[in-house]
């Protein structure tokens, strides 16, 4: 059995790295279009970016609490 040099094939596709990684999430997006509609879809999109700045907060050491505090502390 012949082992596939995997090195060779990312040095290969790193370029095209970031198009076939959208072409990959805009396949998903169209998918769950055709699955569960315009609304659902779009639902699970918010969600999914208010779970990313969540996350992208808590990697930076920021606390919800806080910022939840300073808004409401400007209103």
């Amino acid at each position: 059995m012949k082992w596939v040099d995997v090195s060779n094939s990312a040095k290969l596709l790193k370029p095209y790295l970031w198009r076939i990684i959208f072409t990959i999430i805009g396949l998903l997006v169209a998918v769950s279009f055709l699955l569960i509609g315009f609304f659902k879809t779009i639902l699970v999109l918010l969600c999914c970016a208010i779970g990313y700045l969540v996350g992208l907060a808590h990697d930076k050491g920021a606390s919800i609490i806080k910022y939840i505090k300073q808004v409401r502390g400007k209103w």
